[in-house]
């Protein structure tokens, strides 16, 4: 942060920068899974992602009334390292399901009706654009065939 004080920047500036960058990421990763529920949901994915937004929305909710006493009241002499801890380990348990569903998750979803039902639905609609984009190039082709052919 020295050479912000040489050249006239005030020092919050690359903090502001940078929170901005964690801010962009966080968005684009909640946008992703918002768009990996809607095309794992198909005809579901209204509902799939309200209860992705509630879960979150709650979450936030209830995080506001457990944060500051947990903050203030872990530990006599270092409540917050505790409490930071408490958080980083609750979120390594929060994670390991994750990487179980991407080891697992074929296994998982071959046992599922659900999920071999919407399989079978993007499938088909998967080929139907397959077909109808076959066909457009047929009419391309046709088209350039009738373009040449007049010249």
């Amino acid at each position: 942060m020295i050479f912000t004080v040489v050249i006239g920047i005030a020092n919050v500036s690359p903090c502001a920068f940078f929170e901005d960058i964690t801010d962009l990421s966080k968005y684009s990763i909640y946008q992703s899974s918002i768009d990996y529920t809607i095309a794992a949901y198909g005809a579901y994915a209204a509902s799939a992602t309200g209860g992705n937004d509630f879960a979150r929305d709650f979450l936030a909710g209830i995080a506001a009334m457990y944060s500051t006493p947990m903050f203030e009241n872990i530990g006599e002499e270092h409540s917050y390292e505790y409490a930071s801890t408490i958080l980083a380990c609750a979120s390594i348990l929060v994670t390991v399901p994750i990487y179980y569903f991407y080891k697992n998750g074929p296994a998982i979803r071959e046992r599922s009706p659900f999920a071999k039902e919407m399989m079978e639905l993007t499938n088909k609609r998967r080929l139907s654009h397959v077909a109808d984009d076959e066909k457009q190039r047929g009419q391309d082709h046709q088209v350039e065939s009738v373009r040449d052919s007049s010249v």
